[in-house]
């Protein structure tokens, strides 16, 4: 995503900060929100820290322009969204082969045209295909939490402590 041809809307509301990025046709390419805190010094009021917005609305800014960690797609599955993403970096581990279309990354036009593929393959799919994808999406969405990512890693640990010595 060429940062030179988007627009970064920043939505400013009264509990946090969102950046959401829009490509030339206006479509929505990234988005990312944070909380703030709300400071009560007395009943009925409501008080924020210019500092710590400011500091929300870089970090939104960001990972609206960088996020590849996945959150989005994590995000777009357990909404139980069909997936079309690219098949690199840790992204692609989260999305099961039957919850959406990975696009391997070669160059870039055979990327593009990959992906222009992908999402023609989704647009034309019968609705029982995406209803199929969709539950897959859902499913594995479900089973990334926190606590599980937590497990997974402690047993990592855990065979390398193990044979460690």
């Amino acid at each position: 995503m060429e940062a030179r041809s988007l627009v970064a809307a920043i939505d400013q509301g009264t509990t946090s900060s969102r950046c959401i990025l829009f490509d030339r046709s206006g479509a929505i390419r990234s988005t990312h929100q944070l909380e703030h805190a709300q400071i009560t010094p007395r009943p009925g009021w409501v008080e924020h820290d210019a500092d710590e917005i400011l500091e929300r609305v870089r970090t939104c800014v960001r990972v609206a322009l960088r996020d590849s960690s996945g959150c989005v797609v994590l995000e777009a599955m357990a909404h139980g969204l069909p997936i079309v993403l690219l098949n690199h970096q840790g992204v692609a581990c989260y999305v099961p082969d039957d919850a959406g279309l990975k696009v391997a990354v070669t160059n870039p036009k055979q990327v593009i045209d990959d992906l222009a593929k992908a999402i023609t393959t989704l647009a034309n799919s019968s609705a029982e295909q995406r209803d199929t994808m969709s539950r897959a999406a859902l499913n594995a969405a479900r089973r990334e939490t926190w606590d599980q990512r937590a497990k997974v890693i402690a047993g990592w640990y855990q065979e390398i402590v193990a044979h460690s010595d």
